[in-house]
């Protein structure tokens, strides 16, 4: 468990993040699955993320298109897959533009926000990060899972 008071201590926690998974060797794309309510740090965590990755362009939340993809600057990792299936009523909406495809790339990283939306379509092996609010305004408390599975 982290505490994070601020968006420059959540950057910090994004680029540590990557340091300890970036060197997982797996025949397809790294997803973090991301768990928290409404406002709680989802995106702002891909977006410090998304910064540690190199990307310059801004990250938004794809709460309406579903899909945003970046080029990073990342030796690994040549994009950055952020999918929000919040508005999802069926796994097979995901599949329709492209999961799978994005999944079994080795060169993605994929951010999903409200995976338990579409648990059936979460890899055993999704990295699991979760967000809740703390004591104040700023504070967010977040968790990191992996499995390993």
């Amino acid at each position: 468990m982290k505490i994070s008071k601020s968006l420059k201590e959540t950057d910090f926690l994004a680029q540590e993040f990557l340091k300890k998974i970036e060197d997982e060797n797996k025949n397809k794309a790294l997803v973090i699955a991301l768990f928290g309510e409404l406002g709680a740090g989802k995106t702002s965590f891909t977006q410090s993320l998304g910064e540690a990755l190199g990307i310059e362009s801004k990250i938004t939340s794809p709460t309406f298109v579903v899909r945003n993809s970046y080029k990073t600057k990342h030796s690994k990792f040549k994009k950055l897959i952020h999918y929000d299936a919040y508005r999802i009523e069926s796994s097979k909406e995901l599949e329709i533009i492209g999961w799978e495809k994005d999944v079994l790339d080795s060169q993605n990283i994929i951010c999903l926000e409200w995976p338990e939306r579409i648990s059936e379509l979460v890899p055993q092996d999704a990295f699991k990060v979760s967000f809740e609010y703390g004591e104040s305004l700023n504070e967010r408390i977040i968790n990191f899972q992996y499995d390993g599975k």
